[in-house]
C-alpha cells in the first residue's frame, strides 16, 4: 500500500500499523468432515508495536508486500504468492487450492494468501507458519510471522458402531422375512410326485441271488428330478407272463432308495419261469 501525500506521512506513522493475521476455519481436522481453510493476511491496524524482523506487527504501515509463504513444520513450503506470480501450490497437489493477491484493487483491502484443503486428513494435521515479506517506507526488509496448529480427530466411531448395529438388525429382519416367504411358496407348490414302469423279462438270463434255487435281476431306476429328501417308493405288478408246472413263485422288492433313485429287484425260484413281469412304481415326498 503506497503513501502518496508526504505531508500526511507523520500522521500515518502514528495512527496506522501493519499486523499479520493467520486464521483457520477449524483448528481440528475431523476425518471425512469436509474442507478446511487457512488464511494469512496483512491488515492495517491502529496502535503501537515493536519494529523489526520476524514480527507479528509493526507500528507503521509497510510500503510493499513482496511475498506470502505458508510453511508446514520447519521447512516444507506448502504454498506461495510473490509479486510477479499468482498463488502457487507447492504441496498436497490435487488436494489443495490457493487463492490470494498482493495487489488489491482497493488499497484498504489486505494482501492475503488463502489455502483450502478439500478433504484433509492426518497428514495435514501439523504446525503451519505464515511468513509475509515486505518493505517499510525506508526500503528496509520486514518479515511478519505467525504460526498455528491443526489437530486431527478420527470420525466418531460410536456413531459408526451404532449405525452398524442398526444395519445388522435390519439385515437379520429381512433374512427372516425372506425365509418366511420361501416357506410360504414351498407350501403352495404341488408335492413332488413321480411314477414309471419297469420290465423284468426272461428269467432264464437272471443271476443267482446266492440262495439255493433263487435267481433275480436288479433294475436301476432314476427319478426325473432329485428329491430334497428321501422319498417313499411303492411298487406293484401290472402285467405278468409266467410259465410254471407247479405254483407261481416270484417277488418284487424296492431297495436302496435315495433322493435320486432306487433299485427294483425281481426274483423267482423253483419251476417258475418268468417271461415278463411289468412293475409300476410311484414315488412321493415321505
Amino acid at each position: 500500500m503506497h503513501v502518496t501525500v508526504l505531508t500526511l506521512l507523520a500522521c500515518a506513522h502514528l495512527s496506522i500499523a501493519s499486523k499479520i493475521f493467520f486464521t483457520t476455519t477449524s483448528s481440528t481436522i475431523v476425518q471425512d468432515a469436509g474442507s478446511v481453510k487457512l488464511r494469512c493476511a496483512l491488515l492495517e491496524t491502529g496502535g503501537e508495536a515493536v519494529v523489526g524482523r520476524a514480527v507479528s506487527n509493526t507500528s507503521y504501515d509497510v510500503q510493499i508486500v513482496n511475498s506470502i509463504i505458508v510453511l508446514r513444520g520447519a521447512s516444507e513450503i506448502v504454498a506461495t504468492i510473490v509479486t510477479t506470480n499468482p498463488p502457487e501450490v507447492k504441496a498436497d497437489v490435487g488436494l489443495l487450492t490457493a487463492t490470494g493477491t498482493l495487489h488489491p484493487q482497493d488499497p484498504s483491502d489486505p494482501e492475503y494468501l488463502e489455502l483450502t484443503w478439500s478433504n484433509p486428513g492426518v497428514n495435514q494435521a501439523k504446525t503451519y507458519t505464515c511468513e509475509i515479506n515486505a518493505l517499510d517506507l525506508l526500503g528496509r526488509a520486514v518479515t511478519f510471522e505467525e504460526t498455528l496448529t491443526l489437530d486431527y480427530k478420527p470420525a466418531d466411531t460410536h456413531v459408526n458402531v451404532t449405525n452398524s448395529t442398526d444395519l445388522e438388525t435390519t439385515v437379520n429382519q429381512l433374512k427372516a422375512e425372506v425365509a418366511e416367504i420361501k416357506a410360504a411358496l414351498e407350501a403352495l407348490k404341488v408335492p413332488h410326485f413321480e411314477e414309471g414302469l419297469v420290465a423284468c423279462e426272461n428269467s432264464d438270463s437272471w443271476s443267482s441271488t446266492g440262495v439255493s434255487g433263487y435267481k433275480g435281476i436288479t433294475k436301476n431306476v432314476f427319478f426325473r428330478s432329485p428329491y430334497r429328501t428321501k422319498p417313499m417308493v411303492n411298487a406293484g405288478v401290472t402285467v405278468m407272463d409266467i410259465t410254471s408246472s407247479l405254483d407261481i413263485q416270484y417277488k418284487v422288492i424296492v431297495r436302496d432308495v435315495t433322493t435320486v433313485g432306487f433299485h427294483l429287484v425281481c426274483e423267482t425260484w423253483g419251476t417258475t419261469k418268468v417271461n415278463l413281469i411289468s412293475v409300476r412304481w410311484t414315488s412321493n415326498v415321505a
